[in-house]
């Protein structure tokens, strides 16, 4: 088979690795499964709140596995949201799809992560804009971590906290 970008020959092992991470990739980006589907988010919230959740594995420093596999960011999917938001009030619920919106209108679903950053660490200090994205916070560790409960406030506060602090003394050395 010819390579359309080298005009070489491209080996049936390098097509079928790349077909099969490409249907990996799409897999993860439709919803992975049917649990999935039934999340009580629409897309564009589920987007968000996974984007937060990769992000929060991330910053300010990597997760721990906890003893599950791979890393913490790399289990920031459709169907571990799904699991994460089962049994969730639906005053909860409420929170965490008005954060999303929030998040959303701002752009953060496709923002890089010092967007996010500074995004976040604006809203963590408006009182007016804390109990969503707390909500929204907590699901979100929930979903890479089943050592959190979707609950977790003190431990999405805490969080918040640190982004916070992050973002003001990344803007206090970008300003000297």
């Amino acid at each position: 088979m010819a390579d359309p970008v080298s005009g070489g020959e491209l080996s049936r092992r390098t097509f079928l690795t790349v077909s099969g991470a490409l249907a990996s990739g799409a897999v993860l980006a439709t919803g992975e499964s049917a649990q999935a589907a039934d999340l009580p988010l629409d897309e564009r919230q589920t987007r968000m709140v996974l984007r937060v959740a990769a992000f929060g594995a991330r910053v300010p420093a990597p997760l721990p596995d906890f003893g599950e596999s791979g890393p913490a960011m790399s289990r920031a999917t459709a169907d571990r949201l799904a699991g994460a938001v089962a049994g969730l009030p639906e005053q909860r619920l409420a929170l965490v799809r008005a954060a999303a919106d929030s998040l959303l209108q701002e752009g953060l679903v496709d923002g890089d992560d010092a967007t996010m950053l500074a995004a976040i660490g604006k809203r963590a200090v408006e009182p007016d804009k804390t109990d969503g994205l707390i909500a929204l916070v907590a699901l979100a560790a929930a979903t890479v971590t089943r050592q959190v409960k979707p609950t977790a406030d003190d431990l999405a506060k805490v969080w918040l906290a640190a982004i916070a602090r992050l973002s003001a003394s990344t803007k206090a050395r970008v300003h000297r």
